[in-house]
């Protein structure tokens, strides 16, 4: 008599699912690093994909925070992540209130949050230089010559929002790890020097970025 055949076990592999506040500067990037560093993820069909850029008509904190915790509700495997990618911007646009409650709500969901502070062109900035000079928007940050010279010296006379060829200029090992190793600096000495309380609310530290803690995600579920 024969013996019954093993049904083959598939292990499911863990995902990334991410939220971006802007349309082109942060998807721009990840889309390079992914190219750059787990091309053979680049090739596959979007449901094959260890990363997913989902695409979003919001763009508050607490709206992109809001749709990431329905969407995360609705993964039938709970070891996937599902991050929200936005910018602090200027105390006139988004509230502190609007950016504690979007940031509770993450954390009681199980929502991963890389926020940057004051913008994301902060995180660009950090692969060129170093600097924890606070900015109080994304015109004062890109307006100041620290900014303009470091993009100067990499080819371009302007920076342009959302311009593809920023991020394929940045994408790379050395420039990536100069980065991180900066904004871990930079946020360790925010948080040291905030106000009490403040170091659990990255909103409150200028500047601040941790977009590293995304690379790091991506990482690890594409090297599985």
């Amino acid at each position: 008599m024969p013996r019954p055949r093993k049904g083959s076990v598939r292990s499911v592999k863990r995902r990334v699912f991410i939220f971006c506040e802007g349309e082109k500067t942060e998807p721009n990037y990840i889309r390079a690093y992914i190219r750059q560093f787990h091309p053979v993820c680049a090739r596959l069909k979007d449901a094959e994909k260890p990363v997913s850029l989902k695409g979003t008509k919001k763009n508050t904190p607490k709206q992109l925070v809001d749709e990431a915790v329905d969407f995360a509700r609705s993964l039938d495997f709970k070891k996937d992540q599902v991050w929200v990618m936005y910018d602090r911007e200027s105390r006139a646009k988004y509230s502190d209130d609007n950016h504690a409650q979007a940031w509770m709500r993450a954390e009681r969901h199980g929502v991963k949050v890389a926020l940057s502070n004051v913008c994301f062109e902060y995180w660009l900035l950090l692969h060129l230089t170093e600097t924890s000079q606070p900015a109080n928007s994304f015109s004062d940050l890109t307006g100041r010559s620290v900014f303009k010279e470091a993009f100067r010296q990499i080819g371009f006379k302007s920076y342009e929002k959302g311009e593809a060829n920023v991020a394929e200029a940045l994408v790379s090992e050395e420039r990536i790890s100069a980065a991180k190793v900066r904004a871990q600096r930079i946020n360790k000495q925010a948080k040291s020097n905030c106000e009490p309380g403040d170091a659990e609310r990255p909103y409150r530290l200028n500047p601040y970025t941790n977009v590293y803690e995304v690379l790091e995600a991506i990482d690890d579920v594409a090297a599985e």
